[in-house]
């Protein structure tokens, strides 16, 4: 498969096509989350491939722009399928996928913190209640599994 580059940068006058600048706050705040994005790329050149090897072609944005909410989530079903028809899984979500709507800017209430060890939203407990004296569950007695098997 032949790789593709991307050309980073928006010139001055092409600014107001870069959505990306209208997330830049959220970009440095959650700098753990992800962001669903729409844009559209042109040919921008290539690199000249060495002997035998394939031409490397390189694109630039021409605009592209964030979604939220409802379009966010259409974004990544467009994506989804997209991919499906490549042979392709969805993109993994992550923990912070799960977490990224909580709101922790300074003097907005985030609200009830979530119930013990459950994540926004959850049905079930994702983290099991464990007590301070809970170990390793096995029936050999504990020199056994500390020494392994002899």
């Amino acid at each position: 498969m032949t790789a593709v580059t991307i050309s980073g940068t928006f010139s001055k006058d092409e600014r107001p096509n870069n959505g990306l600048e209208r997330i830049a706050d959220d970009l440095i705040r959650n700098q753990l989350g992800r962001h669903v994005v729409v844009g559209i790329v042109q040919f921008a050149g290539a690199t000249i491939p060495g002997p035998g090897e394939p031409l490397s072609p390189r694109v630039k944005f021409l605009a592209i722009e964030p979604l939220r909410d409802d379009a966010a989530e259409q974004g990544r079903q467009m994506l989804d399928q997209a991919r499906k028809l490549v042979n392709l899984g969805p993109v993994a979500e992550t923990l912070f996928d799960a977490v990224a709507d909580v709101d922790d800017r300074p003097g907005v209430d985030p609200g009830p913190p979530a119930a013990g060890g459950n994540l926004p939203g959850a049905d079930e407990p994702t983290i099991p209640s464990i007590g301070p004296d809970d170990g390793p569950v096995s029936e050999r007695r504990r020199d056994e599994w500390l020494d392994g098997p002899q």
